[in-house]
């Protein structure tokens, strides 16, 4: 097993490990930076939501129905 892994670092061409301390810091940025990703993924789904029912009103307004959805992706779904 210890001769894969010093393959596999082999051809990463790795020549010494990181220390616990900074992989510990690049987590905590990685993880800070996710948070981060994840409130904004979280804004712009709210916006896509408003942005949907918004659209659906205004077809309804002027009687525009609308498209009929995939059997397939129904199907897709439902699995």
């Amino acid at each position: 097993m210890h001769e894969a892994a010093k393959r596999a670092f082999d051809a990463q061409k790795v020549k010494k490990l990181p220390s616990v301390a900074s992989l510990n810091e690049e987590y905590s940025k990685l993880l800070e930076n996710k948070k981060e990703s994840y409130e904004q993924y979280k804004q712009l789904k709210k916006e896509s939501r408003e942005l949907a029912a918004a659209k659906l009103n205004v077809d309804r307004i002027l009687g525009i129905s609308p498209p009929e959805p995939d059997k397939k992706k129904l199907q897709e779904k439902e699995r």
